[in-house]
């Protein structure tokens, strides 16, 4: 229906002449669902004016016992009507809610096939918010905030969207790794085959093509333009994080890149902090480390583990530059100065 045909059909059912079975199931659709978010949108006044009209016209009866009986439909029609408009509300926020929003803890890992086909396989301590459908959007959106692994369906009528607090990536089809969790100084997509463009948010005059195996790196991003970032309702720009194109780095044991190995839990640390290292093994592991001296935080290593225990990488780790740890109950790390 267009707008002339829906203020005819209010028309003529406030008026009260009849309506056909199937005008009545578009009506209680309408109210329930679609009053609140049609490009025919009708206010709470225009409502509010329409149950004015029809209450006046059952005053204008001369009959006191009639008078009587149209105020009690009224009053039934009324609260049926904002109880449909409640239900209406409820169910848009909840029950017909266009999107799912999946959370993980540190140490879980979830696959992902969303209705298009394409797969996204979720690290730990990261969220994924994307559409139940794709079905009436020219595009194919998702959010990410932590890392992923995405193997998209390709479909060159709807590009493949993915945006983070950092980056804004788009696609066709492709296997790539995307990294950007907000306590991190740095943020990258690596590509593992295919084509994608990709961009610092905010800024997307100024787009990078990448090639399979190269990745986009942000780095040091100050933690005031981070919170920025965060702030949905306002624009953003990152004007002042560096950014540059590398090779990914492929492991020698099986030709891996090493952007993927958290998928197979392998933990390669090339030059990297303490302090790096913590997170990443709580991500994988879903452990609390703490490290209580800046100067052990700071110590540098490198090494890799191919899918061991926490304990026995912390172990390796205290080989090369000495530290204590220990456990609570909890399986909470501490980690001290020798």
């Amino acid at each position: 229906m267009d707008k002339k045909d829906i203020e005819q059909l209010l028309k003529r059912y406030r008026s009260g002449e009849p309506i056909t079975a199937a005008e009545k199931r578009w009506l209680d659709s309408f109210y329930l669902h679609y009053a609140q978010r049609s490009k025919h949108h009708i206010s709470d006044t225009a409502l509010a004016e329409n149950l004015a009209t029809v209450e006046a016209n059952m005053k204008k009866s001369v009959s006191p016992y009639r008078a009587s009986k149209n105020r009690m439909r009224f009053a039934a029609a009324a609260t049926l009507l904002f109880g449909l408009l409640f239900l209406g509300y409820y169910l848009q926020t909840n029950y017909f809610k266009r999107t799912e929003e999946l959370q993980l803890a540190g140490g879980e890992m979830r696959e992902i096939i969303l209705e298009d086909g394409s797969k996204i396989t979720l690290n730990g301590s990261s969220k994924l918010i994307y559409p139940k459908s794709f079905e009436n959007s020219s595009t194919r959106e998702v959010t990410l905030i932590g890392e992923a692994y995405f193997d998209v369906a390709r479909n060159e009528q709807k590009p493949f969207l993915i945006h983070t607090p950092r980056m804004e990536i788009r696609v066709l089809g492709t296997a790539f790794n995307v990294r950007d969790y907000q306590e991190d100084q740095q943020a990258e997509t690596a590509l593992i085959r295919g084509q994608v463009e990709v961009w610092k948010t905010g800024q997307e005059k100024e787009k990078h093509l990448l090639k399979p195996k190269e990745k986009f790196v942000l780095e040091n991003t100050p933690v005031e333009e981070m919170k920025s970032i965060r702030e949905k309702d306002k624009p953003h720009t990152l004007p002042n994080v560096a950014t540059n194109i590398r090779p990914i780095a492929i492991s020698e044991k099986d030709g891996q890149a090493t952007e993927t190995e958290w998928m197979v839990k392998r933990v390669t640390i090339m030059d990297e902090s303490l302090a790096q290292i913590a997170r990443r093994l709580e991500r994988i592991y879903g452990v609390k480390i703490t490290i209580k001296n800046q100067a052990v935080a700071n110590q540098v290593y490198s090494a890799t583990f191919d899918n061991e225990p926490v304990d026995d990488i912390l172990q390796g780790l205290q080989a090369v530059a000495a530290f204590r740890y220990q456990k609570d109950t909890a399986g909470n790390i501490s980690i001290t100065t020798p």
